[in-house]
């Protein structure tokens, strides 16, 4: 930390834009990475309902919509998060990082 944020006599941090003390705390949540989703919903199987309608007649292609809505593919969630301390001066709104 330099020495225009720190007053070490009074053991206060200062604002390094406008020299003020009236200075907010504020966490900030840092997120990294990425979400992935490559799941699609699966429909109609044209094949269980061609042997459906083969096997059983016309009432056979709802053999077709046997596993009709289940999902398949990969989702994949690399996120990560950190938090850091930002401060705002009341002063003059300015926001800088410092170390309490």
């Amino acid at each position: 930390m330099d020495n225009e944020t720190y007053n070490e006599s009074a053991g206060q941090l200062r604002c390094p834009r406008c020299g003020g003390f009236h200075l907010q705390p504020i966490n900030q949540q840092v997120v990294t990475g990425k979400i992935t989703d490559n799941r699609r919903n699966k429909g109609f199987g044209c094949c269980k309902g061609l042997l459906g309608a083969a096997c059983l007649g016309p009432f056979g292609w709802l053999l077709g919509l046997c596993g009709m809505g289940k999902t398949k593919g990969k989702f994949t969630d690399t996120r990560q998060y950190s938090n850091k301390i930002v401060f705002i001066c009341m002063d003059c709104g300015n926001q800088f990082e410092g170390d309490i």
